[in-house]
């Protein structure tokens, strides 16, 4: 993610609203469901699925349907502030 040069809230408003247009963040995790046995909760930000950049709704659905039921991919996110990986088995 690029990065910029701001003073003081400009230029953590900037870098939260690139964050947000650039990535999918979860508003719900069915439980018992395979984003739940992975870990992910709520809130959580993903920005990238077996491999590939998540920016949008559009490229969530490529990347689930590039992969078969059964299969294990990486998922990179944001939790807290932190970024974090997770292995989702598909279902």
């Amino acid at each position: 993610m690029p990065r910029f040069v701001l003073a003081g809230l400009s230029a953590l408003v900037l870098a939260v609203s690139l964050l947000l247009v650039a990535c999918i963040g979860l508003q719900t995790v069915e439980e018992g469901g395979p984003a739940d046995d992975a870990g992910l909760r709520h809130g959580d930000i993903i920005v990238k699925l077996a491999g590939g950049e998540i920016s949008n709704s559009g490229d969530l659905f490529r990347a689930l349907t590039a992969n078969r039921a059964g299969e294990k991919v990486q998922v990179e996110l944001y939790r807290d502030g932190k970024l974090e990986s997770a292995e989702v088995t598909l279902g």
